[in-house]
Order: C-alpha cells, then structure tokens, then sequence
C-alpha cells in the first residue's frame, strides 16, 4: 500500500509525527518564549517546593510536628508539577524515556537521599 500526499499534506504529517515522538529538533525562538514566560512565572514556586519538599521526606507526623501542612503542601507540589510537566510536554512532545530515568538526576542535583519507608531504619 502507498500513500500519497500534497507537499502541505506531508509537511502537516511530518509535524505530527514529530511531536508524537518528542524532540526539540527544529524549535525556534517562537516556542521558546512561552515556555521561558511559564519558567518564569514557576520560579517562586521552585524556590519554595526546594524547601518545602524536604520535611515531607519523613513521616507524615514528624513534618505535620515541624509545622507543615502536609496534605496542602503535597497538593501544591502536585499542582506545581503537573505543570512544568504540562509545559516541558508542550515543548517536546511527549518523550517516553524521560519517566523512568528523570529521578535518578533529579535526586542527585537536589542532593536528596532516597529511602523508601518500607526500608528505611527506624
């Protein structure tokens, strides 16, 4: 079976199969902008989810002791999240690799020790 297309037809293809497989291949400043203006705007809330992340580490109790909100903290870092992921998908398309291996880096540039309750001493 053979598919034909227009030029345009193929270019709009093209396109489509691009982002569906995620790359940053041909970007211009265009798609730079909104995401600078979005990185902009979450600053603030990186610079506080850097502090805030860190009690939540231990258990519910002990951080709720040190005066967290936890369950509103949680709900913000959440929300903060899901939208640098929503803006870094946008951009790039959704790149399937990047779950699996994006906590190994993030863990060693926030210097953050990674034990799991079930194995952590206690």
């Amino acid at each position: 079976m053979q598919l034909y297309l227009a030029d345009s037809e193929l270019d709009a293809a093209e396109q489509v199969e691009l982002w569906l497989t995620g790359s940053l291949n041909g970007r211009g400043w265009e798609q730079a902008v909104p995401l600078a203006v979005v990185m902009a705007v979450s600053l603030p809330g990186l610079w506080w989810a850097a502090r805030a992340a860190k009690p939540l580490g231990l258990a519910d109790e002990t951080a709720a002791a040190l005066g967290i909100r936890v369950d509103r903290t949680r709900l913000e870092l959440t929300v903060l999240g899901v939208v640098l992921a929503a803006t870094a998908t946008g951009a790039a398309g959704p790149i399937g690799f990047v779950g699996p291996t994006a906590p190994q880096p993030a863990r060693r540039l926030t210097r953050t020790p990674y034990l799991p309750r079930c194995c952590a001493r206690r």
